[in-house]
């Protein structure tokens, strides 16, 4: 008897670049840039409003830029919308 043994690896994708400031008390500003998925010279420039209470965080306001190679840009929809 013979099993097939299939692994399929899930890649883990970081971002280009990230930067968080805190503006208030437990409320944190968060921009990350991301490689675009069909076109990785394309990038999504993602912005979070995000608060902490206790160990649970909450996405206040979140906005997505797609910006393509040739310099447009164009807001996403949110998955919130």
């Amino acid at each position: 008897m013979f099993y097939s043994l299939e692994i399929i690896a899930s890649v883990v994708t970081e971002p280009k670049a990230r930067f968080m400031k805190k503006v208030e008390e437990n409320v944190y500003l968060s921009v990350s840039v991301w490689a675009g998925k069909a076109h990785p010279e394309d990038e999504i420039i993602r912005f979070q409003v995000r608060e902490r209470k206790g160990d649970e965080w909450s996405t206040k306001y979140e906005m997505s830029i797609y910006r393509s190679s040739d310099g447009h840009f164009t807001e996403l929809k949110s998955k919130n919308q």
